[in-house]
């Protein structure tokens, strides 16, 4: 008789890294299983550069050229993890080199500009996804007054 092996949940994320504005980087993480859209904006004088800077050099084109390389163009020097928490992740980024190495730790929050709306959007995906030709797609424009 074989044992069981438990099942787990296989996540497959793309990601998007852009400088913004001259100070400004925007990480978006999107979970292709999911649908679910994660962002976090890095601005040079942030909090999160605060923590970040010192692995990259104080230099924030560095940290934007870093990103680029080890998110977009997946340079094998780089360990790229995702861990899961309710309402975002934790984009953990390890870089490996015989001299040095660092890992960095960076919370990127679900993307939640019209909760009706996202939610719509990742139903969509879902059924688009589930690989039912059949499966109708929602189509649904969320009419939200400005505040």
């Amino acid at each position: 008789m074989q044992e069981a092996i438990p099942a787990e949940e296989v996540c497959e994320y793309t990601y998007k890294v852009e400088l913004i504005e001259k100070n400004k980087i925007s990480l978006v993480v999107f979970n292709t299983t999911t649908g679910i859209k994660y962002q976090r904006y890095i601005e040079e004088y942030s909090d999160i550069w605060e923590f970040l800077k010192l692995n990259f050099q104080h230099s924030f084109s560095l940290c934007f050229k870093i990103l680029v390389r080890a998110l977009l163009e997946k340079d094998p020097n780089f360990n790229v993890s995702i861990i899961h928490n309710i309402d975002y992740v934790i984009l953990q980024l390890s870089y490996i080199n015989d001299l040095l190495g660092f890992t960095i730790d960076i919370n990127v929050n679900q993307y939640k500009k019209d909760n009706l709306q996202e939610s719509v959007n990742i139903l969509d995906y879902k059924l688009r996804s589930s690989g039912d030709a059949t499966a109708p797609s929602i189509y649904c424009k969320a009419n939200v007054a400005e505040r």
